[in-house]
Parts: C-alpha cells; structure tokens; sequence
C-alpha cells in the first residue's frame, strides 16, 4: 500500500500500489483479480484510475498521462489471482499554476488497504515529502 510521485523537470512520475478491490473487476468477489478478470477490464480499470486519481493545481486537474496497469502476482505462481495492481503514469507540469494537490479515491475494502502511503521526491531541489491517504483524507497538498 505503497506509492511514488517522483518529479523530474516538467513531469510528475507516479507508482501506486492499489488493492484490486478497490476496482469493480472482481466478478467473484474473492478481493482479488484473476488474469482472466483483469485482461477483460484492463481498460476499465485504466479509466477507473484516470478518474480517481488526480494531480491538480489552481487551474484545475493536470492529465494522467501513459497510464499503465499490471497485476501483482506471486513470483513462484505468476498465473496466482493478484490481490494488488501496479499503477504508472506521468503528469505534464509544463504550464503549472500554484500549489500542487494529489488525491487518490480507489481504495480496497479490507481494513490494511485503506491506507496508501505516498513518498514525493523532487531529487533536484533535494526534497522529499511522505504523507498517507485513505477514505477520510484523500488528498495532500504536495510541498517537493
């Protein structure tokens, strides 16, 4: 229940970790996503994160752009339902304005996966921001 957001020059790189019950592809509600379940929704499940997840300023929400999903499977049982998927993507900063705010609403229905916990990393400015996010707080101001 991990997540980046690593800024370098113009863009905002993100990984985040989300519970594949947070997505409405789990068809037989074990609170994990087969491979079946999860090639037959790959692209809700991008939409689902293009929706849910936002970089914003005071001009409003910045495009998550190249967005990738992949299952997290066991490594001695890569055919295993995953129980996490692996999100990438990249936000453009070229025309910023202000204040940054992130804010995640997928979140999974156990307990342990209702908390992400988010380390932003500007490596230029060496600065570093953790911060955690969960139904009742879903956003942060970002200060990297």
């Amino acid at each position: 229940r991990h997540g980046t957001l690593n800024f370098l020059n113009d863009n905002v790189y993100m990984v985040l970790s989300i519970p594949a019950s947070a997505f409405s592809a789990d068809h037989d509600g074990d609170g994990l996503l087969s491979l079946t379940e999860f090639a037959q929704h790959r692209k809700e499940l991008i939409q689902a994160v293009t929706n849910n997840i936002v970089l914003s300023d005071k001009a409003g929400a910045i495009s998550l752009q190249d967005v990738l999903v992949s299952p997290v499977t066991p490594h001695d049982d890569p055919k295993a339902p995953a129980s996490q998927i692996v999100v990438m993507g990249r936000f453009s900063l070229a025309e910023q304005q202000g204040t940054l705010h992130f804010e995640v609403g997928l979140f999974g229905l156990q307990l342990i996966d209702q908390v992400i916990e988010i380390t932003a990393s500007n490596k230029l400015k060496n600065r570093q921001q953790v911060f955690e996010l969960s139904p009742k707080s879903k956003a942060a101001k970002l200060t990297v």
